[in-house]
């Protein structure tokens, strides 16, 4: 069986003109909203090496103002030690450009608790973009504050 995903970027509607909270070259920090993910499940069933995972969420500044939106796809790599190893690619559509990551990360086996949750690793590059971002080149740093929002501190140098 051939299956293909295919994603389309589109824009975000309303989002930030005020250039205060607009992501830009530097450093900047946005928050993850409204996330929307959709799994494809291949054999065996279950979390399997190869199971890829597809989605979107809003990007927003801390005032909660919608600045823009990330698109990603995620294969499975690996699945041993309780840990999930994650690869991917992920764009984040601003008004001003849109910046490329390549990604790994770890999350914990949710279905064995006696697996430490502090295990989990985010490994983001920015790796380009377009518009204001054109050349870019960084790194994402995520956390996720007390609420359980996921904050993307983005470091980036753009060249100019």
């Amino acid at each position: 069986m051939t299956l293909a995903i295919t994603a389309v970027l589109t824009g975000t509607g309303a989002m930030a003109q005020d250039a205060s909270v607009a992501p830009h070259c530097g450093t900047y920090e946005v928050i993850t909203a409204n996330r929307l993910a959709e799994v494809v499940d291949v054999a065996p069933e279950g979390v399997s090496v190869g199971d890829q995972r597809v989605g979107s969420h809003d990007l927003t500044a801390a005032d909660g103002t919608v600045v823009g939106k990330s698109y990603w796809a995620t294969k499975v790599a690996d699945t041993s030690n309780g840990v999930h190893t994650l690869i991917g690619d992920a764009n984040h559509v601003y008004e001003n450009g849109t910046l490329h990551h390549n990604f790994i990360y770890q999350l914990p086996d949710p279905l064995k608790p006696e697996i430490p949750k502090d295990l989990q690793s985010f490994d983001y590059h920015v790796i380009g973009g377009t518009g204001e971002f054109a050349g870019a080149e960084g790194t994402a740093y995520y956390s996720s504050d007390s609420d359980g929002n996921r904050i993307i501190r983005l470091e980036l140098d753009c060249g100019s």
